[in-house]
């Protein structure tokens, strides 16, 4: 099976990888795509990450019953 590659920078990060493994470069072209298929793998979905960032907020502490509205937020700004 035949892969052609037409960009000269991915060749000479092929090559640079190859070269600094002392691997072949198909064997080169081989792990990077490896690695980048385990690494994508390894994130966690955007539902994940927002559930994780939920919990974590919810876990700051209690609400203090004040209001939200313009005269708390004046009294924050010390007006």
């Amino acid at each position: 099976m035949a892969l052609s590659i037409k960009d000269s920078r991915t060749e000479t990060a092929v090559r640079k990888l190859a070269e600094m493994k002392k691997i072949s470069m198909t064997d080169a072209i081989r792990i990077a795509v490896e690695s980048e298929i385990f690494h994508l793998r390894q994130e966690l979905p955007l539902v994940d990450k927002l559930r994780a960032i939920g919990d974590q907020f919810m876990k700051q502490g209690k609400p203090t019953g004040e209001l939200a509205d313009k005269a708390f937020f004046d009294k924050l700004g010390g007006e």
